[in-house]
């Protein structure tokens, strides 16, 4: 098999990260430069101190992803033979910010259109990464590559001071953390979808105090809030919720924390989810015992479901992906899920398509679009067999409802 040549390996880089990728010789003279369209100036072309600084910034022995403001990116990487520059990258979704930034800083022409990419920071550290061992031909790890460019000697030295703090004042004032036996008895709960117990663990009293891991109070819940959200995420996984049920779960709670604007709304929220995920584990616990433990098969094909709910499911599909045959599938499926995996479809398409009749103002045609239906009368068709109602009677009375 042909190696692939640094000119295509770059061309796909460019491709992904939508930024300027640029290779240097070993003495900083610029070689190439790969650019995603080619339309704008080339900001290290103009701020040539800046491209000067980013040089200096590489390291022989590992990658560098280097944050210029905000969530303006690059990737620096030190090569064998040519070093190569990545970027701007947007990591936050708002390029028109980050172009107005970057143009004020680099005294660039306020009036001539710019470009960035955004990528996020996993997917650009990926890309980092790659670069990197194409480069070299040595391994490395996105994981690696934060340690290394950000946790410095001086960053080290901090959190050495935060942990002496914390223990000084813990000390100072002879009060220990919330029971950690507290925590078990809360998140054994979830797994085994024990709402009662669940709700006994809330009441416990205890002589310890949860930590503080911000000196604002407001942000100080939220954070708590947010680890108690996470951690029970998982717990329900382990319980046998399916991971993108529930990461999807925790992330919407997490987010309608952020928006929490008063003390306790925090608290209440993550409250409210550990609630929920409890109770979908308990859901699934019933389901078992009627239905007895799912095979990896059936667990697998619910995945799919949920990944490829938008579009026009088949058992045919679903079994071409699972590499097993559709009639095995479907006959495994109807005899460990008590239904047809065709109405399994319909059930879940609805069950989502009922949400944004609620939570959106989006027309009837479009949430038929949504959720591959071959049309809107078709899509009302089977929503008022599974439901009773119309799509329109339905928003009428629950929206309502809701509201």
């Amino acid at each position: 098999m042909k190696a692939m040549t640094e000119a295509r390996f770059c061309e796909h880089i460019i491709f992904l990260a939508h930024a300027p990728l640029r290779v240097y010789d070993k003495s900083g003279i610029r070689e190439a430069v790969y650019v995603d369209h080619g339309e704008q100036a080339d900001i290290l072309e103009v701020d040539t101190v800046f491209e000067k600084m980013l040089l200096e910034k590489k390291r022989e022995e590992f990658p560098i992803l280097y944050i210029e403001q905000a969530h303006i990116a690059y990737g620096i990487i030190a090569g064998e033979e040519r070093d190569y520059i990545l970027g701007p990258c947007c990591m936050d979704g708002r390029p028109g910010a980050a172009v107005r930034l970057l143009l004020e800083k680099h005294g660039m022409d306020m009036d001539t259109p710019y470009r960035i990419g955004c990528v996020d920071q996993f997917e650009l550290s990926e890309l980092i990464v790659m670069l990197y061992e194409m480069a070299t031909g040595n391994q490395f790890d996105k994981n690696q590559l934060m340690i290394v460019s950000f946790l410095d000697e001086q960053m080290e030295w901090n959190i050495g001071r935060q942990r002496h703090r914390v223990f000084h004042e813990r000390q100072e004032e002879a009060v220990l953390h919330n029971p950690y036996s507290q925590e078990v008895r809360e998140q054994g709960s979830i797994r085994k979808g024990d709402l009662e117990g669940l709700n006994k663990s809330f009441r416990e009293s205890y002589a310890g105090k949860v930590g503080r891991v911000a000196a604002d109070e407001l942000r100080n819940e939220k954070n708590l809030a947010i680890v108690v959200i996470s951690v029970s995420c998982r717990s329900a996984i382990e319980g046998g919720i399916l991971p993108e049920i529930a990461f999807s779960i925790s992330d919407a709670y997490i987010r309608q924390v952020e928006e929490t604007k008063k003390m306790g709304e925090a608290i209440a929220v993550s409250r409210k989810a550990e609630i929920d995920l409890c109770r979908m584990v308990r859901e699934e616990r019933q389901s078992e015992k009627q239905h007895g433990k799912q095979s990896t098969v059936v667990v697998r094909c619910k995945e799919l479901v949920l990944k490829y709910l938008h579009t026009k499911l088949s058992a045919k599909d679903l079994a071409a992906e699972l590499e097993v045959t559709p009639g095995y599938l479907s006959q495994i499926f109807a005899k460990e899920e008590g239904r047809t995996l065709t109405d399994y479809i319909a059930d879940e398409k609805i069950k989502f398509a009922k949400e944004q009749l609620i939570y959106t103002e989006d027309s009837y045609e479009m949430i038929a679009y949504t959720y591959g239906f071959s049309s809107q009368s078709h899509f009302g068709s089977v929503f008022k067999k599974r439901t009773g109602m119309t799509p329109g009677e339905f928003r009428e009375h629950y929206r309502a409802k809701e509201l």
